[in-house]
């Protein structure tokens, strides 16, 4: 079974927070005075001073991915990105998917609350995939794919840890998530496999 979604975005935009998340675990991670050298840098200073309120360019979040990957040791740089996807999960967990739905999420077996939150990933691809489309499947593994990913870097972190804690936040804290193919790496879209066991 198999369904895809366009992010809808077709002039490529992306949720605020995969810049402002960004922002805050460089601060985490690295202090404010590098955070806003890596920015300025990009000539994005200007949302450390007024953090965007409402959709942005794919371009200026994907620089600022790519900064990070560059500028920082291949190690710092998944710790950072990671984090991002972390805090970005969090946001999209309490004010995109609806309060009744998250619980009744929680409450659900796995089997039943997986498939589910994949269709609410769906419906909210712009967030992550900007003007990448996004298809998911149940089989032979809950899965996602994201055809020309524009926030797309080498083993994607971000997008990996956003999904990963939705999926342990709302299926089964057992879940976890592979990235196992990459646009960055061919061609193809970025694959996401995960794994849920029973709560």
């Amino acid at each position: 079974m198999e369904a895809t979604s366009h992010s809808g975005q077709s002039f490529g935009r992306v949720g605020p927070n995969a810049i402002i998340q960004l922002a805050a675990a460089l601060s985490e991670a690295l202090g404010s005075a590098p955070r806003s050298q890596l920015f300025e840098t990009e000539g994005l200073g200007g949302y450390l001073r007024n953090p965007p309120q409402s959709m942005v360019d794919e371009t200026e979040a994907a620089r600022l991915f790519d900064a990070v990957c560059v500028e920082l040791s291949p190690a710092l740089s998944q710790e950072v990105l990671t984090r991002a996807g972390q805090r970005t999960a969090a946001y999209v967990a309490a004010n995109r998917i609806p309060k009744p739905l998250r619980r009744a999420l929680r409450a659900a077996p796995a089997f039943i609350a997986a498939p589910i939150l994949l269709w609410a990933i769906r419906k909210n691809a712009w967030t992550f995939a900007g003007s990448g489309s996004v298809a998911t499947g149940l089989s032979p593994v809950y899965w996602i794919e994201i055809a020309d990913n524009p926030l797309a870097t080498p083993g994607c972190p971000w997008h990996t840890a956003v999904f990963e804690t939705l999926f342990k936040d709302m299926a089964s804290p057992m879940a976890t998530v592979r990235h196992t193919a990459c646009r960055r790496l061919s061609n193809g879209p970025c694959r996401f496999e995960i794994k849920i066991e029973a709560r």
